[in-house]
């Protein structure tokens, strides 16, 4: 449900959350990492924590006809959006 794939030999974390489309929000917090999501107004926020340095990739399930834009510590990000399923 919270999608949280470690790959820490590489320092990577795959973050897919699955997380009901009715839920506005959840968060989770463990000693090694913590992460709140926030879902309001045709936008999702993901805030993200851990002690150790890690790197995210994030793959979010998205059910819109275009995307405005990403922005990661509110700068402007790349991304790619795939064919997902449904």
């Amino acid at each position: 449900m919270f999608g949280i794939v470690p790959k820490r030999p590489d320092g990577t974390v795959l973050l897919t959350p699955q997380l009901p489309q009715a839920w506005p929000q959840a968060s989770i917090k463990t000693p090694h990492f913590a992460y709140d999501y926030k879902k309001e107004a045709g936008k999702i926020a993901i805030e993200w924590t851990s002690p150790v340095k890690t790197s995210v990739q994030l793959r979010l399930p998205l059910c819109a006809e275009a995307i405005e834009g990403v922005y990661v510590n509110n700068k402007s990000a790349a991304y790619q959006a795939e064919a997902g399923v449904g």
